[in-house]
């Protein structure tokens, strides 16, 4: 077979088959060995790219989870301070990163 019938083969028939599915076609379709092995090391090469793309979209996918449960987080302990504070008849407020709690003054 010639070159342009290896670049015939399409990406999804040789990611969505297996090994030995692809080898039996090959050979139908009259590959020769070298033709047979450059294809299956071609799928080996499209299927590591395939994981790696996926294993990185997953990666941001955590990275974006953890960002939103610290958020989460820190907006809850936002809530239970001011409440806190709400009850003890006082003042919350943040500074530099800091949190503050004080009372009221007494009015006289």
């Amino acid at each position: 077979m010639s070159e342009s019938s290896i670049e015939s083969v399409s990406d999804e028939l040789l990611t969505g088959s297996t090994k030995k599915e692809l080898t039996d076609f090959f050979h139908s379709q009259n590959f020769t060995k070298d033709e047979v092995s450059e294809l299956l090391i071609s799928r080996k090469r499209i299927k590591s790219k395939i994981y790696t793309r996926k294993s990185r979209a997953l990666y941001r996918e955590r990275i974006k989870t953890r960002e939103l449960q610290k958020c989460a987080l820190e907006n809850e302990r936002t809530n239970l301070l001011r409440e806190i504070a709400f009850w003890q008849n006082a003042v919350y407020y943040e500074y530099n990163d800091d949190v503050f709690i004080s009372p009221i003054p007494a009015l006289n």
